[in-house]
C-alpha cells in the first residue's frame, strides 16, 4: 500500500480505449485508505470524494490539503463506484506501482504503469503554444 500522500496531478494522455485514474491515500487506522480518485480520458473527467471508512476524529494531510471530513460517497462504496465508473474503458493506467497494484486488487483488473511504459512524468513536461 502508498507509504505517503501524492500531490494531486491530472495527466492528460491520449490513450485509445484506456482511462488514466489517479487516487490520493489519506492515513488510516492501519493502513493508507483511498480518499480521492480521478479517472481522465479524452472525453471524460470524473472526480470522487470518499467518507471516512470508519469512526474517526478529523485529521488529514498537509501535503494535499485533503480532510476525511470531506466527501460524499460512502467508503463501503470505493469498489462498486470505480468498477462501474472504469467499466467502458478496455485498458487503464496510472503512474507507479503504489497506485497500480492497491487500485488491480480492487478492481481485479490490470493497471498498466505509466513508469514502466516510460512515460514522461508531467511535473517534468513544459508547454509550448505555437501560434499559426
Amino acid at each position: 500500500m502508498c507509504t505517503s500522500s501524492f500531490l494531486f496531478i491530472l495527466i492528460l494522455y491520449s490513450i485509445q480505449d484506456g482511462g488514466q485514474i489517479d487516487i490520493e491515500f489519506l492515513p488510516g487506522d492501519n493502513e493508507q485508505e483511498i480518499k480521492e480518485a480521478a479517472i481522465v480520458s479524452d472525453d471524460v473527467h470524473i472526480h470522487f470524494l470518499f467518507r471516512s471508512p470508519y469512526h474517526m476524529e478529523p485529521h488529514g494531510s498537509i501535503e494535499n490539503g485533503l480532510n476525511w471530513d470531506d466527501g460524499f460517497i460512502l467508503y463501503s462504496q470505493v469498489q462498486t463506484v470505480l468498477t462501474e465508473a472504469l467499466a467502458p474503458f478496455n485498458h487503464l493506467y496510472a503512474r507507479g506501482e503504489d497506485k497500480c497494484l492497491p487500485l488491480g486488487d480492487i478492481l481485479n483488473r490490470t493497471i498498466h504503469d505509466l513508469e514502466a511504459l516510460e512515460c514522461p512524468d508531467p511535473r517534468n513536461l513544459s508547454l509550448t503554444f505555437i501560434a499559426n
